[in-house]
């Protein structure tokens, strides 16, 4: 049940009514009565007015929340608030890192599939036959046949 001003607690409630209404309006809302110990006080932050049942209650639900919001925030030092910031850099300089090497692997990668489809060529114009036996074409064609066998195992 809501108060006028849109409340769920009793507070804007109680401010406008009289003691023996409040007794009314708790069994009204099914709270039962109110017992012997309960006291009307008056909330010391806000003024408004609040049933004390309980003697621990020292000001209204409103009041209350408020507090307990506020001391629920985390406070957190300079120092730590510096190593996060630390390790966020480490992290980001980490991705920047990761990124390039990604490329230049990709790169390679394209430089790689170049080579493997070269090579046929290569090896089909180093050969000696094309060069009447010449010495060197023999070793040039012997170490393009080695690379072709270690690109194969890319």
């Amino acid at each position: 049940m809501r108060s006028r001003c849109g409340n769920r607690d009793l507070s804007c409630f109680l401010a406008r009514v009289k003691p023996h209404s409040v007794v009314r309006y708790h069994f009204a809302i099914g709270l039962g009565p109110i017992e012997e110990t309960s006291v009307l006080k008056t909330c010391p932050i806000c003024g408004r007015r609040f049933v004390q049942d309980e003697p621990w209650k020292k000001v209204c639900l409103d009041c209350w929340k408020k507090q307990k919001a506020a001391s629920s925030v985390v406070k957190v030092d300079a120092g730590e608030v510096q190593a996060l910031r630390d390790r966020a850099e480490f992290y980001e300089r980490k991705f920047l890192e990761l990124a390039q090497e990604n490329c230049r692997l990709r790169q390679q990668g394209t430089l790689q599939s170049s080579i493997k489809d070269r090579l046929r060529d290569l090896i089909f114009l180093c050969h000696p036959d094309k060069h009447d036996g010449d010495h060197k074409a023999t070793e040039v064609t012997a170490w393009l046949l080695d690379v072709r066998r270690e690109v194969a195992s890319w």
